[in-house]
């Protein structure tokens, strides 16, 4: 017996097993709904006991993310270093009304915030296949000053060993992971950035800073 994985959209009637999920968290929650899969019904109410007894814990929509308090991420960069300060881009007028929606949302769910920074780094809109903007920055000058971070790899027949014999398997899809990481107050101004006539940072942790793999791995092993 195993759980598999599977993307099932709201409409399907297998959801009605789990009212309490909804909208963004729903569509990409995996529940085990192969033929195959928990056939037995004290099974079945075991798990759904499982996800009502933890719905807080399922994201809402894209930007519903929890923060951990297990690891803060740090930005070393060398104190004799001249701050990384480059103007913004001319970038298309298209995308000003998305950008500034996704900037309110973020600000909304503080995972940003107005700052007055020395450093500054140009955002860099791009347009999704889906004719959506999705907003990265270019934080090349400033991960010039982070010292590469490196983090041992696991050995993965040895990590297979460990589940021998095992009925179920379970993964997890962290809604954003690298926000669930707060940045330490002490850095957050490195990673200024500017939109119209404000000045922006961030209070949680982005892909596209020099130092993801270490802060995630490292975050994600702890027990």
């Amino acid at each position: 017996m195993s759980l598999i994985k599977s993307a099932v959209k709201p409409t399907d009637p297998r959801f009605k097993a789990f009212p309490f999920l909804s909208g963004h968290g729903a569509e990409r929650i995996f529940l085990s709904l192969s033929a195959e899969a928990l056939h037995d019904k004290e099974q079945r109410d075991a798990l759904r006991k499982l996800f009502h007894d933890f719905q807080h814990i399922f994201s809402k929509d894209s930007q519903d993310c929890g923060v951990t308090d297990l690891h803060t991420v740090r930005i070393p960069t060398d104190p004799n270093a001249q701050p990384t300060f480059v103007r913004q881009y001319r970038i298309r007028l298209a995308a000003y009304e998305s950008i500034q929606e996704i900037l309110d949302k973020l600000l909304q769910k503080q995972i940003i915030r107005e700052c007055n920074s020395t450093y500054n780094s140009p955002i860099w809109p791009v347009l999704k296949p889906t004719g959506k903007w999705l907003l990265t920055i270019d934080y090349r000058p400033l991960n010039k000053q982070v010292p590469l971070s490196r983090w041992r790899m696991i050995h993965l027949d040895q990590e297979l060993a460990k589940v021998n014999g095992a009925c179920f398997f379970s993964t997890v899809d962290v809604a954003n992971g690298f926000w669930t990481m707060r940045v330490d107050p002490s850095d957050q101004y490195k990673l200024a950035f500017s939109f119209g006539n404000r000045q922006y940072t961030w209070n949680h942790y982005l892909l596209g800073i020099r130092t993801p793999q270490l802060s995630s791995t490292s975050f994600s092993t702890k027990p």
